[in-house]
């Protein structure tokens, strides 16, 4: 009875409309471990006063404080009590919160003064309530899943709006229909959250009219998908614009009943429009690697094999009606390649060779064809190790002579060692040029310091070389064999050395070349100043030599007189 009759002096104090109050700085804090909501703060005009403290329930408004009774005050209130001000206006008040995870509203009034009302300032969530939330709308009927999803929505973090927009009639449930396709397990509230955004898209796939449908659809679910989806990482580097369009429709074109078919049939039918779209057969291995564990497929055979060009070939920008027919195709492809292996197609020395002509099929010499040296001076044994590099000796020893290139000591050249970017342009800079102590390149990674420094800026002037980025040069990369083409062949314009052009038989791997490197690489080809290797192959991506660089240099300053 004392009982009551606390309660009925607070609801009268306390159940009237609030009026704004200024000169209150107000504060909330809760100590998690012991669960202790503090309100405090400092109130002017409030020096000394009774303050009267009301903590709302999550859920409750300012209105459901006006209007409560003696009946309704427990399920409003989650606490009511009071506490006197200091001499400053000052004041705390302590209690410790219950076990209902929410947003929980205050209400505040000195004696005498105004109600200070504020809104969901206290955002208290308990240790359980991840999984009671997830075990209540697992156990729950729909009309229970979308009351748990909509009363627990905030607190979990969840944006409903779009599931609120949602058609909820007799005829047509669209919200009961979304809950369902969630199911009824879910290992966490992440999880839950990324099937509730699977759950909408699959429902909107389903609705859409497919001549209607746009891409966009996907775009509204990135992040979700991403997470969800193991192959989103090749949706917007693999497939273009019409190809998204394509995999919507077909989507569209079914009614799913469970979220993991939509999802399956999305990565499956991403796989196969970026193989279908490949317009560089060798990005097959980098689709396939992204692809493997989504397609529960094993290409380790096909990741093995030191040369992929003949599967490269038969499956990119191929089409497949189904990753099934995909798999067959890349097996059956590894295995012609395994058997051509076998009979010695590809078999023979990797040294490189020199070769040109026309033709539609490649035809190259089975031994290096090396052109004798004009007018560069040569010295006998200016090192101990180019026994197994006998095919670049008279280059290595010309441009040696001449103080074009250096070896690495104790009579050493290394001609199998990998040259960086800035030792090959040091080298294309001596032989055919003046190095401009004027020219400037702008990198962040060549500084004044760097020996490089005079090689690369006059390279950059004179449009031999451009940076790895904008602004960065990485002058210690090794240089691929592609882009040692393209400085000679840049060398050569710049030194108006005059090579030309003719139709080349393309290499086995000329899908491999990229699209700037195709042109130098096979002008320099046909002049017999680039390799390929005795299987026909070009190998543009791999790291070219000290031995090889010392070649091609040796063999463009053949073509010419005078040169420095």
């Amino acid at each position: 009875m004392k009982n009551r009759l606390l309660i009925a002096i607070l609801l009268c104090v306390l159940c009237f409309s609030s009026v704004p109050c200024f000169g209150a700085d107000v504060n909330t804090a809760i100590d998690f471990e012991t669960s202790k909501l503090t309100v405090s703060g400092k109130i002017d005009g409030a020096q000394g006063k009774q303050i009267t403290v009301q903590v709302l329930n999550p859920g409750k408004t300012e209105d459901d404080a006006v209007g409560a009774d003696l009946e309704s005050f427990f399920d409003v209130f989650a606490n009511v009590g009071e506490t006197t001000a200091d001499e400053n206006g000052s004041f705390s008040y302590s209690f410790e919160l219950g076990d209902k995870s929410g947003f929980y509203s205050v209400r505040l009034r000195p004696s005498g003064g105004d109600i200070i009302y504020l809104e969901k300032c206290v955002k208290y969530v308990t240790e359980t309530f991840e999984a009671d939330f997830l075990k209540s709308f697992a156990n729950a009927d729909p009309d229970g899943k979308i009351e748990a999803l909509k009363s627990n929505a905030e607190i979990a973090g969840i944006d409903i709006s779009a599931f609120e927009a949602l058609e909820e009639t007799e005829e047509n449930n669209e919200k009961e229909k979304v809950v369902t396709l969630m199911g009824e397990s879910f290992d966490s509230l992440d999880d839950f959250v990324c099937k509730y955004e699977l759950s909408l898209l699959t429902h909107t796939l389903n609705k859409s009219d497919k001549e209607n449908v746009s891409a966009v659809i996907l775009d509204e679910y990135t992040d979700t998908l991403k997470a969800a989806c193991e192959v989103m990482s090749l949706y917007d580097e693999y497939i273009d614009d019409e190809a998204k369009e394509k995999i919507v429709k077909d989507l569209t074109a079914k009614d799913y009943d469970d979220t993991e078919d939509m999802l399956k049939d999305l990565g499956n039918k991403i796989v196969l429009e970026a193989v279908s779209g490949l317009g560089n057969s060798s990005r097959l291995e980098t689709v396939l690697k992204e692809s493997e564990a989504w397609l529960d497929a094993d290409f380790s055979d096909y990741f093995k094999l030191k040369k992929k060009s003949s599967v490269n070939s038969a499956v990119a920008g191929k089409s497949f009606d189904t990753t099934e027919e995909l798999c067959k195709a890349i097996n059956k492809a590894v295995a012609k390649a395994d058997s051509d292996s076998d009979k010695g197609s590809s078999g023979g020395t990797s040294t490189p060779i020199s070769g040109g002509g026309k033709g539609s099929s490649v035809s190259l010499p089975s031994a290096p064809i090396v052109t004798p040296p004009v007018d560069l001076p040569q010295v006998e044994a200016s090192f101990n190790d180019l026994s197994d590099a006998l095919w670049a000796k008279d280059a290595i020893e010309a441009l040696f002579a001449k103080g074009i290139i250096n070896g690495t000591g104790n009579g050493s050249f290394e001609p199998s060692r990998n040259i960086t970017r800035a030792e090959f342009v040091k080298i294309l800079v001596e032989a055919f040029f003046d190095v401009d102590s004027s020219a400037d390149e702008g990198f962040d990674d060549v500084s004044d310091s760097h020996w490089f420094k005079p090689y690369v800026a006059t390279a950059l002037k004179l449009g031999i070389v451009k940076g790895t980025f904008q602004t960065i040069f990485s002058p210690d990369l090794p240089i691929t064999r592609q882009d040692m083409a393209v400085m000679v062949a840049n060398s050569a314009k710049a030194a108006s050395i005059d090579l030309p052009s003719a139709n080349p038989a393309l290499f086995a791997d000329d899908g491999e070349i990229s699209d700037y490197a195709k042109i130098p690489v096979y002008k320099l080809y046909v002049n017999s100043i680039v390799s390929g290797y005795p299987d026909g192959t070009f190998a543009p991506k791999g790291n070219a030599t000290r031995a090889q660089c010392a070649t091609l240099v040796y063999k463009l300053m053949q073509k010419t007189e005078g040169v420095q």
